[in-house]
């Protein structure tokens, strides 16, 4: 398979047992610092779908469209 875009980021999250809200928000800061500093306007995404303790899918899912806006 060959990819079109040669452009893939690929994030390491560490332990999901210790995947906290903090941990999170960090991660879509990063990913969104990542992105500007290399000038991609347009990227996908499923950071979203993680499962958060205590949070649900909507939660996740606002965290990451209010932190790329």
């Amino acid at each position: 398979m060959e990819l079109k875009n040669k452009n893939l980021g690929i994030i390491g999250l560490g332990k999901m047992d210790s995947f906290s809200v903090q941990t999170y928000k960090k991660v879509l800061d990063h990913m969104v610092d990542a992105l500007n500093e290399r000038g991609i306007y347009e990227a996908a995404t499923y950071l979203h779908e993680l499962k958060i303790k205590g949070r649900s899918a909507a939660w996740a899912l606002r965290q990451c469209v209010l932190t790329v806006s």
